[in-house]
């Protein structure tokens, strides 16, 4: 039997506060509270929903503790409790009733408010709406703003971020990027007995990511994967990747709290990054509202031949700022996850790399050909490829929701205010009702033309759903499918190590070394 101290479950919340913020928890809002379910009282009351007893103090929050398997978890409570499972007393948590039939879930998310709430992060409140307010004032954005202020502001920046020929146009830049990226790939493969990506290899990918997303988010290249960077450039790194250690101490660890209460050298750091990303902003700002004022052509521009950035600033300096620090934030570390998946996955069937080979040397006559908008419409395969390396390891491990309607799930009365938990990724990867073969990766089970699985979209959510899905995720998908699609048509990608093993910290990814074995192609 499991024992664990008081002070020892203390010490390991991080374990919950990770396993709140891998749902992504959402509140939905502008629902109707006071409308009770036609078939309300002929369901079972929420009392009597089934889970695991919690213990005295501790409740059920040391399931959580330590190197938690939370598909373990999840299996374990599917098999003995059935598809609606309550899980009492996870401290910061509460209690959780857990879903696992995807009717269900599908019903809850289809009947969303207009408003989903989300949690922010208290590290980038505090810094944003206390320390710098004279800078954020009341604009909220997307990770902190909720109820009306978050709808006014994601109504503002849908038609810019969401477009998608605003993706197309960057889709020159993310290629000229991903040549540089293969040029630094193959040099440090070289320096390889065995021509492997080097144990920092995800490293390499975050600098990748970060290169991709300022030239969308801040209109301008940072050089970050030169040889020899600038100092800017080197800072801009070391801070970036600074910055996920930190947000993870303050927002995930129990001292987080009080790192921000008594100033330490941990929030100092933090503030030092945050400021200098916000300095960046406001020095790019002038700078582009310079070049409007400065070009008189400047007017003569359609809507869509705009930058991102620059009908950011049209519309708003402090909604630029704030939109450009959340894609910043948003935008590294996720899309790189993503990239470094789909390359083992592939790296590990070879079968499936010469699918997708086959389909890239028809659309890329040449290993430096460029990637086009036509060349990523016609990539079906590449789609595909990426699809199922995010339904065997997405960012998130699944969704949340706080009910704030009653409603009637599973048979069970499910009152407002109750949180909710829906585990995508045990539904997709671990049970074979979803998928034949779950855990095997198989990208032709998502081609139209040879699937022979009707798949319920609600099974795999990788950017979330409804309106408060993920606002980058064209920007996402089209850098995932740009740099995947490079490194096929240049090297053979191979594997020679253990399985690799996918972890829950701050997002869901690889966590070994992603040793990569690159043979060149010679066309």
């Amino acid at each position: 039997m499991i024992r664990a101290s008081a002070h020892r479950l203390f010490s390991n919340q991080l374990a919950i506060n990770s396993l709140k913020r891998c749902y992504a928890l959402g509140v939905t809002a502008e629902t109707e509270p006071d409308v009770i379910p036609s078939d309300w009282h002929s369901a079972k009351p929420y009392e009597s929903i089934p889970g695991p007893t919690p213990w005295p103090i501790v409740g059920n929050a040391w399931r959580f503790i330590g190197g938690v398997d939370f598909l373990k978890i999840m299996k374990q409570m599917h098999n003995k409790y059935g598809d609606v499972v309550i899980m009492r007393q996870l401290l910061a948590l509460g209690d959780m009733t857990m879903l696992f039939n995807i009717r269900d879930i599908e019903w809850l998310l289809r009947n969303e408010g207009a408003w989903p709430i989300r949690d922010g992060l208290a590290s980038s409140y505090r810094y944003r709406h206390v320390l710098r307010k004279d800078v954020f004032g009341d604009t909220y954005g997307l990770i902190n703003g909720q109820n009306e202020s978050w709808g006014t502001f994601r109504t503002a920046v849908n038609p810019i971020m969401m477009q998608p020929r605003t993706t197309h146009q960057y889709i020159p830049q993310i290629n000229e990027i991903g040549d540089e990226f293969i040029e630094l790939v193959t040099k440090l493969k070289s320096k390889d007995a065995n021509n492997e990506t080097p144990d920092n290899f995800a490293d390499e990918l975050n600098k990748w990511a970060f290169e991709s997303i300022t030239a969308i988010a801040l209109d301008t290249r940072l050089g970050v994967l030169a040889e020899k960077p600038s100092a800017k450039a080197e800072k801009a790194v070391q801070y970036i990747t600074e910055s996920f250690g930190l947000i993870f101490q303050l927002d995930f660890m129990p001292a987080g709290k009080l790192h921000m209460k008594f100033n330490t050298s941990v929030w100092k750091k933090f503030v030092r990054n945050q400021d200098y990303f916000t300095d960046m902003c406001l020095e790019l700002i002038e700078q582009a509202q310079q070049r409007i004022n400065n070009n008189p052509n400047y007017t003569l521009k359609q809507e869509h031949e705009k930058s991102v950035f620059e009908r950011l600033v049209a519309k708003d300096k402090k909604v630029a700022m704030v939109m450009t620090l959340d894609m910043m934030g948003a935008g590294v570390d996720t899309t790189a996850k993503a990239v470094a998946a789909t390359l083992y996955f592939l790296a590990k069937s070879q079968k499936s790399q010469e699918a997708l080979r086959s389909e890239l040397k028809r659309l890329l006559p040449n290993k430096n050909s460029p990637i086009t908008k036509q060349v990523l419409d016609d990539a079906k395969y590449l789609r595909a490829a990426i699809k199922e390396a995010l339904r065997l390891a997405p960012i998130g491990i699944g969704n949340m929701r706080k009910m704030t309607k009653p409603m009637v799930l599973g048979g069970y009365q499910i009152p407002e205010g109750t949180l909710i938990s829906m585990p995508n990724l045990y539904l997709s990867k671990v049970i074979d009702k979803h998928f034949s073969n779950p855990q095997e990766y198989i990208p032709e089970r998502w081609l139209r033309e040879v699937k022979t699985e009707n798949v319920n979209a609600f099974v795999s959510l990788p950017f979330g759903f409804g309106a408060r899905s993920c606002i980058g995720k064209r920007m996402a998908s089209m850098e995932i499918e740009v740099i995947v699609a490079k490194m096929v048509r240049n090297f053979v990608l191979e594997w020679h190590h253990k399985d690799m093993f996918f972890k829950q910290g701050l997002i869901y990814g690889v966590a070994d070394p992603l040793k990569i074995k690159l043979i060149d192609l010679p066309s």
